[in-house]
């Protein structure tokens, strides 16, 4: 987001999901993370970003994303359970690995000039 406020150090990263799936599953957990997971990432307190990378060739897709503080990434824990979950199974993956991070140094650009388009929020 053009003028959005960046994370200052200290504000924390979580690697939601690594998911370590099935090249040929990319293609339905990449839709399930922009059409489920991050509309209920952006309901809770101290959400910042949500980013997801894929390897084609391996299938792993990690998953992250950037919370205020500890706090606010700890209480969304309850809120994305079940999305993780279902992140596992959609992705063909045995299990999802949740590292938790600190975001010790951040430069962003607005997406439009990584030529990017933002994703649309619901009402707008």
């Amino acid at each position: 987001m053009p003028g959005a406020a960046c994370p200052a150090p200290g504000a924390h990263l979580r690697a939601l999901v690594d998911l370590r799936g099935t090249p040929a599953k990319l293609d339905e957990t990449t839709p399930f993370v922009r059409e489920r997971v991050l509309p209920i990432a952006r309901e809770q307190n101290g959400f910042r970003a949500l980013l997801m990378g894929v390897n084609r060739a391996s299938g792993r897709s990690p998953v992250g994303s950037i919370w205020d503080s500890a706090e606010h990434r700890s209480a969304s824990d309850a809120a994305t359970a079940e999305m993780r979950r279902q992140g596992t199974q959609i992705a063909g993956a045995e299990q999802a690995r949740v590292e938790l991070f600190e975001v010790a140094a951040l430069v962003e650009k607005s997406m439009e000039h990584l030529g990017l388009r933002p994703p649309e929020r619901p009402g707008t």
